[in-house]
């Protein structure tokens, strides 16, 4: 489903864990007008491509895993580029970042998108989107594993660190039960 948002595009998918997947693509007219940043941002836009191809297809599907580690090379082919210009864009490469967890998410690898999201969490200023989200991001994996987590862990939108050690110890625990648990 393609939802036009201002300046971007928000293309949501069926997710793993009862979620669903969001991807913001920017609005052509709205993107970088040199060359270097728009074909960073083009590379983007094919790991975007590339994420939907594989959302569509059946979790059991070979081929699904095979194209998010595709998409998952592009980004972090994306964030290398961010990084590498003149003045480092990091907002990109957090940017990149998200998509990342996304990706990492929708292979069931829960622990490894919970430190993606820590990442930025922890870099990113606090007034940026990008910080934004991955607290968003953050709280609903909090929320999804609340009922297995102590009754005295504080469930607010700002989870404290220790909170978050809890439910990334959680999502280590959880990664480690054998399929079907």
């Amino acid at each position: 489903m393609y939802v036009p948002i201002f300046q971007v595009v928000a293309v949501c998918v069926p997710g793993t864990m009862n979620q669903t997947q969001c991807v913001l693509i920017p609005r052509a007219d709205t993107m970088f007008k040199d060359a270097t940043r728009t074909a960073i941002v083009q590379l983007a836009l094919l790991a975007n491509q590339d994420f939907l191809q594989a959302s569509l297809l059946d979790k059991a599907n070979p081929a699904r895993d095979e194209k998010l580690h595709v998409a998952m090379a592009k980004r972090l082919s994306e964030k290398a580029q961010w990084l590498a210009l003149d003045i480092p864009d990091f907002n990109g490469a957090w940017k990149a970042d998200l998509a990342i967890a996304v990706y990492h998410n929708q292979l069931g690898e829960m622990t490894k998108a919970f430190d993606v999201l820590m990442k930025i969490r922890e870099d990113a200023p606090q007034s940026t989107e990008v910080w934004r989200l991955a607290v968003y991001n953050l709280v609903s994996m909090c929320n999804q594993a609340r009922r297995f987590l102590p009754a005295e862990m504080s469930h607010s939108d700002r989870p404290t660190n220790d909170d978050l050690a809890i439910v990334r110890n959680f999502w280590e625990w959880f990664m480690r039960l054998p399929d079907g648990e």
